[in-house]
């Protein structure tokens, strides 16, 4: 599981059949990603640093990810660098969205588990 606040109330509303098909999506859209990705990129140094070698963070929800892909490409012009910011954005998103859809489907086997010792 995670640390942090869990704000990703939209998960725990959804059925079991729309999480899963949720989960199937993201899957497909990342493993098209790696695909286009260069065999350097495709490492998992290189795949880390194109989706942000940082965590979630400790509010988990969208609009805490998007904030802070805004910061790290604002800290990124500041320094004259420039990043990649559309790619990676995408990516980190998707990341974070797999992360969350992941960690609710655990949330759910544990409960039904628990149900279904008591």
């Amino acid at each position: 599981m995670r640390f942090g606040i869990n704000l990703r109330g939209d998960l725990a509303k959804l059925d079991d059949a729309e999480i899963a098909a949720r989960y199937e999506a993201l899957v497909e859209e990342k493993e098209a990603y790696i695909q286009s990705l260069t065999l350097i990129e495709k490492s998992k140094l290189g795949y880390r640093l194109r989706t942000g070698l940082f965590g979630r963070g400790l509010l988990h929800a969208r609009i805490f990810y998007q904030l802070q892909m805004l910061l790290i490409g604002v800290v990124g012009i500041l320094n004259g660098q420039i990043p990649d910011i559309g790619a990676g954005c995408r990516a980190y998103l998707r990341e974070c969205e797999l992360k969350d859809v992941s960690d609710e489907i655990r949330r759910r086997i544990a409960a039904r588990k628990a149900a279904m010792a008591t």
